[in-house]
């Protein structure tokens, strides 16, 4: 059944690039005239994303090859129109985009920074907002880790290899980018052993993710969530992310 975007879209839908429109097409999505704008303009920073945006965002970045203005290039594999990828190349490219975004943001965080938490004082007067508990630069680093580990070892029908209590000692910038690293590593070899025929084959998951696709795009999903809020982090402390150069 052929795509037909919502008239809602109005004159904004006609004014997309084809490559946009392609994405929309494919995950038949449909967008209000708002986001097709902020998608089509591009801000560098993926923060506040539900589901579909992110999806969609995620699919114009490594199926289709574009990227958003300001994000970090990632220099992926090509492959001819109707040529088949094998599953765990098109998951591989869908895990490195996340990871080389999220590092490069760990690695721009100055070291005596990695301590930093956000306080009242940096936010609006009156703002009702709980700081109680809200996690550090490395402490953030250490959730995405957790959360690498929590949707990815499923996948192999493992349980997670270190708990969060561990990974939460990583509070020095040399030790939580390793701890980030050896998390993504892990991902990949989850990846590896996803074939056509298992990648949608029911396997004890997490939040209704119950297969190795599934869970591979739930873990990609929060560890994109967690970038959006350590571009926040960068920000407060005075820095441009490196997606937004």
């Amino acid at each position: 059944m052929a795509y037909r975007p919502r008239a809602s879209l109005g004159t904004g839908f006609a004014q997309l690039t084809p490559r946009i429109k392609q994405v929309c097409a494919a995950i038949r999505m449909p967008l209000t005239g708002a986001s097709v704008k902020r998608y089509s303009k591009g801000t560098g920073e993926r923060q506040k994303m539900n589901r579909k945006q992110f999806l969609s965002s995620m699919l114009a970045s490594t199926i289709f090859g574009g990227r958003a203005e300001g994000q970090p290039k990632v220099d992926l594999p090509s492959a001819a129109t109707g040529e088949k990828n094998a599953a765990s190349d098109a998951l591989h490219v869908f895990l490195q985009t996340t990871e080389n975004r999220v590092m490069a943001v760990a690695e721009a965080m100055p070291s005596d920074s990695y301590g930093f938490v956000p306080i009242p004082s940096l936010f609006a007067s009156g703002s009702h907002t709980s700081y109680a508990g809200v996690r550090t630069f490395a402490g953030q680093l250490a959730h995405l880790a957790g959360g690498n580990y929590y949707f990815f070892a499923p996948v192999m029908r493992l349980a997670m290899p270190i708990s969060q209590e561990e990974l939460n000692k990583a509070t020095a910038k040399p030790q939580a980018i390793a701890v980030v690293r050896e998390s993504f590593a892990f991902g990949y070899k989850a990846i590896e052993t996803i074939t056509p025929e298992s990648a949608f084959n029911v396997v004890q998951g997490h939040e209704g993710m119950n297969t190795p696709a599934t869970l591979i795009a739930a873990g990609v999903e929060h560890a994109a969530n967690v970038y959006g809020q350590l571009i926040e982090y960068v920000r407060m402390n005075g820095l441009l992310p490196p997606g937004s150069k």
